[in-house]
C-alpha cells in the first residue's frame, strides 16, 4: 500500500510539474505580445504623428517623465518616460514642443514621443511641398497645427520664435535650388503670418543653421523644416525677418 501511495504521489507531482511547464511556455510565448515593442521579422508598422506639448513632471535616470497633450485633440494625452540627449536642458513643469507617433498598423512599439526642442537645441520637423513647390493640403494642416502649438508655448516661452529652413529638390543647378529654397522659406513665413503669428515671431534661416539646430532626415522632395526656438539665445543665433 505504501508503494502504491508513493507511486500515486509521484504521478500527482509530475502532473503538477507538467502543468507549470505548459503554463510557463505559454507565458513566454505571450510576452512579446504584451511588450509590443518588437518589430515582426519581415513586417512593418505605420504610425500617425501628432504635434503637441510635453509638460515635464519629473526627472528620471538619463531622461524625463512627462505628459504629452495634442494641439488638435484635447482628449489625446499620454504619460511617458524617455531618454534625452546629454546636455539637453529642461525645467520642471514647463511645456516643450513635441510629437507623439501612435502606431496604426503592426506590432511595433505602440507609441513614442520626440522632444522637438529643449532650452539649448532644436530639431526640425518636415513640412512637404509638391513637385512644383506648391503648398499641399497636408502642408496646410501642418502649418495650422504648428501655429497652434507655437501659440500654446508662448505662456511658458514669451520670446519664442519659429525658424524656417527651406529645401529644394530637382535636377537644377545648385544656385537655382538655393534660390528656390529661400523662396520656400518666405512662402511658409507668409503662411504662418496669415495664420495669426506676428511677423517678428517667424524667422527664416537664409540657408544657414546655428549650432544645436538639427535638420530632420534629408528630404527627397521640396519642403521646409520648422524649428521651435524657445529662448532668446536660440533666436539670436538665427537670421530673422522681422517688422
Amino acid at each position: 500500500m505504501m508503494v502504491m501511495s508513493d507511486i500515486q504521489d509521484r504521478r500527482r507531482a509530475a502532473g503538477r510539474c507538467w502543468k507549470w511547464f505548459v503554463c510557463g511556455a505559454l507565458l513566454l510565448m505571450a510576452l512579446p505580445t504584451f511588450w509590443g515593442c518588437q518589430r515582426p521579422v519581415g513586417g512593418s508598422c505605420d504610425y500617425k504623428e501628432h504635434l503637441g506639448t510635453v509638460e515635464v513632471v519629473r526627472t528620471v535616470e538619463g531622461g524625463i517623465a512627462g505628459i504629452f497633450s495634442s494641439v488638435n485633440d484635447p482628449l489625446l494625452e499620454q504619460s511617458f518616460e524617455m531618454e534625452i540627449p546629454k546636455g539637453a536642458q529642461v525645467t520642471l513643469f514647463r511645456h516643450y514642443p513635441a510629437s507623439l507617433s501612435v502606431r496604426t498598423k503592426g506590432s511595433c512599439t505602440p507609441y513614442f514621443v520626440d522632444l522637438l526642442s529643449d532650452e539649448s537645441r532644436a530639431h526640425g520637423i518636415n513640412i512637404p511641398l509638391d513637385a512644383d513647390g506648391r503648398l499641399t493640403s497636408e502642408a496646410a494642416k501642418m502649418v495650422d497645427s504648428a501655429a497652434g502649438l507655437f501659440t500654446d508655448l508662448l505662456s511658458d516661452w514669451p520670446d519664442a520664435r519659429l525658424l524656417i529652413y527651406g529645401y529644394a529638390a530637382g535636377d537644377y543647378t545648385e544656385e537655382y535650388r538655393y534660390n528656390l529654397a529661400r523662396h520656400y522659406e518666405q512662402q511658409f513665413r507668409c503662411e504662418f503670418i496669415k495664420s495669426g503669428l506676428r511677423p517678428k515671431q517667424v524667422r527664416v534661416a537664409d540657408g544657414v543653421l546655428a549650432d544645436k539646430q538639427f535638420l530632420q532626415h534629408a528630404s527627397e522632395g521640396n519642403c521646409a523644416q520648422l524649428f521651435f526656438l524657445l529662448t532668446p539665445d536660440q533666436a539670436n543665433h538665427s537670421h530673422g525677418a522681422t517688422d
